[in-house]
C-alpha cells in the first residue's frame, strides 16, 4: 500500500472517529447532526432494502450516459478542429463563452427546452463533461512532436489513421487526465441537479433521494446518501488510479504515485 493510500485511511478514520465523538459528546439534537454509527445503520438497511441500491444504479446510469456520449463528441470534435480551422475558432468560442458557466445555471433553459425528463439531465451532464474533455483533447493534440506529424504526412497516413496511430497515443495523458476531471464535473452536475431541483425524470437518483429526505428533515438518511456519493467518487478515484498506472505512468509518460 503507497504512502498516499496509508494517509488516506488514516485520515477517515479520524475524521469518522471526531464526527461520532462531537455528535456524542457536544451535540444534544442528534437529528440534526446524527452520530456516524447510526447513519451506518441506516446506510445498511437502507441498502438491505434496495432503495439506496436502487437510486444509486439509476444516478450511476444517467451518469455513465451522459458521459460517454461527451466523451465520444469530445473526440470527433478534436479531430474535426485539426482538420479545419474554421471549426477549431468556432469551438472555441463556444468554449470560452459556454465552459465557464455551471450546470445548474443553464438547468432551467434545459428544462425550457427539453422539459421535464430524463433527456435534461442527460444534456446537463454533456454540458459538464464537454468542454473539460474538448479542452484537454485539443491540449494534448497541440503538444504532439512536429516530428511525428510530419512524418505521419509523409508515409500519407489517412487522416483518421493519424488521429488514432499518432494524435491520440501521442496526448493520451492530456486525455486521461480530461477524462479523470470530466467524471467529477458529471457527477457533481447530476447530483446538484437532482437534489436542488429534485429532478430525475420520472425517475429517483441518489440526488433525489436526499433531496426527498431533507424535506421531511431525515438526516440519517442524507448523510447515507452523502456517504454512498463519497464512496463511489473513492472507487472512481482509484478506477482512474489504476488505468494512469497501467499505462501513461508505465510508458514513462507521467510519475504517478
Amino acid at each position: 500500500m503507497s504512502v498516499s493510500k496509508r494517509a488516506l485511511i488514516i485520515w477517515i478514520v479520524i475524521l469518522i472517529i471526531s464526527w461520532e465523538l462531537i455528535a456524542r459528546v457536544l451535540l444534544h439534537d442528534l437529528s440534526l447532526i446524527p452520530s456516524f454509527s447510526k447513519v451506518v445503520k441506516t446506510l445498511f438497511d437502507e441498502l438491505i432494502n434496495g432503495n439506496l441500491l436502487e437510486t444509486t444504479k439509476i444516478s450511476m446510469l444517467f451518469a455513465i450516459k451522459g458521459y460517454s456520449i461527451s466523451v465520444v463528441m469530445s473526440i470527433i470534435v478534436a479531430m474535426l478542429c485539426i482538420k479545419s480551422y474554421i471549426i477549431k475558432s468556432f469551438f472555441a468560442t463556444l468554449y470560452k463563452i459556454l465552459s465557464p458557466l455551471p450546470s445548474v445555471a443553464i438547468l432551467p433553459v434545459i428544462l425550457i427546452v427539453s422539459g421535464l425528463n430524463s433527456n435534461s439531465i442527460i444534456l446537463l451532464i454533456i454540458h459538464s463533461v464537454f468542454w473539460p474533455m474538448l479542452s484537454s483533447n485539443m491540449m494534448g493534440f497541440s503538444t504532439i512532436p512536429i516530428v511525428l506529424s510530419d512524418f505521419s504526412k509523409n508515409i500519407q497516413m489517412s487522416f483518421i489513421s493519424r488521429v488514432f496511430y499518432v494524435y491520440i497515443p501521442s496526448s493520451i495523458s492530456h486525455i486521461i487526465t480530461g477524462m479523470r476531471t470530466a467524471w467529477g464535473r458529471a457527477w457533481r452536475s447530476l447530483i446538484s441537479a437532482e437534489a436542488i431541483f429534485g429532478i430525475s425524470g420520472n425517475t429517483q437518483g441518489i440526488g433525489y433521494y436526499i433531496y426527498y429526505h431533507r424535506s421531511f428533515a431525515n438526516m440519517t438518511n442524507v448523510f447515507a446518501g452523502i456517504i454512498i456519493i463519497i464512496i463511489i467518487s473513492l472507487i472512481i478515484e482509484e478506477l482512474f488510479s489504476f488505468i494512469e498506472k497501467q499505462t501513461i505512468a508505465k510508458w514513462g509518460m507521467k510519475n504517478v504515485r
